[in-house]
């Protein structure tokens, strides 16, 4: 690559990313006036129509892959999330139902229409973040659990933003500036543009990769030292308590629990190393084609292992690396190597260090066997009580099932969703469930608020209203972070919704013992919350 070619892609890079923080402070304007989101949306898709005029023919094939990839991931992921849940704090004027819909409809066009013409891929990467603050606005349930598709976000704001640039640049309207300097980096990119094209997939997954970068880091930083979670953390943890919560689809086949177990005792060390190492050998993955190739691959396995062992779906982060994985196949060979590697190494640091509006992961914490068990029950008049699968919260299954909404005033074991913790003190103490009563507060405890008592009884009277069969299918067949077991959607699917009287939070506090014969518990403490849904009369 001559020092041309390698001027033009810093300065393009650099502009690129200049565009990328300004559209951030978009992004950050539609959270100051919520109100005005569907103005937001508006403006976002006149924007996109305003470049519609550029086509896909105009860059190279790696840009054009990994564009219709997002296009399609986003476009799936918006039509099976379908925005259903409840006004309780606003309506945008009794016209909420006509604002949701209409989003969902205009994403999921737009990403259809993205397929043909690259603009729109900006319009269903900007309502993946727009939906969940639509949905907070609307509910006063704040959507912040968004982990499993901000990778999507932050990547397809950066694609778009490089993209529009570019084409900003080409367009004849540039070509009549008086400026002779911008006139040649404007012949410049020009004459680059397939090459830059190529640099924006590769800035893109730079990108993503700081995300396992940057968690790798998160394991290495925590306080039992720097070797302590390949060598020490004890994974099996977290897969017990997923099986005792109830979350694992397959969890209920004669046998499979106990063998898996074994298996998972087999190999839960040297791969806990091998996420470890190969997490923090993401700076260096643009070093070859085929070092790339095999770390996203061996990612996709560690999200496939994940969904097994503990029932958590990161489906978006799976399907964006065989994206990857497509167009990094087809990028220039000059973008592997040395310098390519220093330029990603550099792109990650950034990434993972420095603040908004840049995103990286930052995943990492021990996995003990103390656990708050969180779920809720219906309970019928006659004083049955129902599990509820927290897939029955569609759209808000997610933090429902992720317990992010917080926990009522209490006290509870002080670790984070299925035990985990980053303190290695108490990592230590919960072998023994050996803690001081001043240590018995969750993490999530300050987060709860009574917006979620409210969300819950206009939840109720949303489901009543939608009770019918094809209700009652539909919430199983969505895009789940976390499903339930069979047996607990089985049970609540023969429940009379119209019998329900309340719902109750209940959270177990419990200390885990896994034995050959199973999983022993021992019961610490155990807090209800119960929330009355009938209807009062005044």
């Amino acid at each position: 690559m001559n020092g041309s070619d390698a001027k033009h892609q810093v300065l393009f890079v650099l502009a690129a990313a200049v565009a990328y923080v300004l559209y951030d402070y978009y992004i950050r304007l539609n959270i100051l006036f919520p109100s005005a989101l569907p103005l937001g949306l508006l403006a976002v898709v006149a924007l996109c129509a305003a470049f519609s005029w550029v086509r896909y023919d105009r860059y190279s094939t790696s840009f054009k892959v990994f564009v219709r990839g997002l296009a399609a991931i986003i476009g799936a992921y918006a039509f099976m999330a379908f925005p259903a849940y409840p006004s309780v704090e606003a309506d945008f004027g009794g016209w909420k139902d006509t604002v949701v819909i209409g989003g969902w409809f205009v994403a999921a066009a737009s990403s259809v229409a993205a397929l043909w013409r690259p603009s729109f891929v900006l319009v269903g990467g900007f309502y993946l973040w727009w939906s969940k603050h639509v949905a907070t606005y609307v509910t006063g349930f704040h959507y912040h659990t968004t982990l499993d598709i901000d990778p999507l976000i932050y990547v397809c704001a950066f694609v778009s933003m490089a993209l529009f640039l570019l084409a900003a640049l080409e367009h004849p309207l540039a070509g009549r500036a008086r400026w002779k300097p911008f006139l040649d980096i404007r012949q410049g990119v020009i004459e680059r543009r397939r090459l830059l094209s190529d640099t924006i997939v590769f800035v893109a997954i730079t990108m993503h990769l700081a995300n396992y970068f940057s968690s790798g880091l998160e394991k290495s930083a925590l306080s039992g030292g720097f070797f302590f979670w390949p060598l020490e953390n004890d994974m099996s943890n977290i897969f017990n308590v997923a099986a005792v919560n109830g979350q694992l689809l397959w969890q209920e086949i004669p046998g499979a629990l106990s063998a898996f177990s074994g298996f998972f005792d087999f190999v839960k060390r040297p791969m806990a190393i091998s996420i470890f190492v190969f997490q923090i050998l993401a700076i260096i993955a643009f070093q070859s084609r085929k070092l790339l190739a095999f770390l996203f691959l061996f990612y996709d396995l560690m999200h496939l292992g994940i969904f097994l062992a503990v029932g958590a779906n990161f489906w978006e982060w799976f399907v964006l690396n065989l994206i990857i994985l497509a167009a990094a196949a087809r990028l220039d060979g000059r973008f592997f190597g040395r310098r390519a590697l220093a330029a990603s190494a550099a792109g990650c640091l950034a990434v993972a260090v420095l603040p908004h509006p840049f995103w990286a992961a930052w995943l990492g914490w021990y996995d003990s066997r103390a656990a708050n068990i969180t779920y809720f029950e219906a309970e019928d008049a006659d004083g049955t009580r129902t599990r509820i699968p927290a897939t029955f919260f569609g759209f808000y299954s997610y933090p429902m099932a992720h317990m992010s909404f917080g926990v009522p005033p209490g006290r509870y074991l002080p670790v984070m969703t299925n035990g985990g913790t980053k303190n290695h003190g108490i990592l230590s103490k919960a072998g023994s469930c050996d803690f001081a009563p001043e240590e018995m507060i969750s993490p999530f405890a300050d987060m709860w608020s009574e917006r979620i008592p409210a969300f819950i009884r206009a939840y109720h009277l949303h489901a009543l209203e939608r009770r019918d069969s094809a209700w009652r299918l539909d919430y199983d067949i969505y895009p789940h972070h976390f499903w339930s077991k069979p047996s607990i959607s089985q049970k609540f699917r023969q429940l009379e919704l119209s019998s329900v009287v309340a719902y109750v939070m209940r959270i177990e506090s419990v200390c885990l013992t896994p034995r050959q014969t199973g999983i022993s518990t021992k019961q610490v403490i155990e807090n209800e919350y119960r929330i009355d849904v009938r209807p009062h009369s005044d």
